[in-house]
């Protein structure tokens, strides 16, 4: 169970990664405004940032239960 929340914490990390490239990459195009961008992109930043700290301290604590031997 707890591999599988890992696995899915995991994806959606990357998912959040692949948004901000897109908001990067439709600002670089002309697709929105200086504003608009900062707003967008660093929302996904950041969401991508605490889903892979939160990845991170999820799969230490499942090492250390496995260590464990639980």
């Amino acid at each position: 169970m707890n591999f599988i929340l890992l696995e899915r914490l995991r994806s959606a990390t990357l998912q959040a990664d692949e948004e901000s490239e897109r908001v990067a990459e439709h600002f670089l195009s002309g697709g929105m405004n200086v504003d608009q961008f900062l707003v967008d992109y660093v929302n996904k930043r950041m969401m991508s940032h605490i889903r892979k700290i939160k990845e991170e301290k999820l799969s230490q604590q499942l090492r250390d239960l496995l260590k464990a031997g639980y």
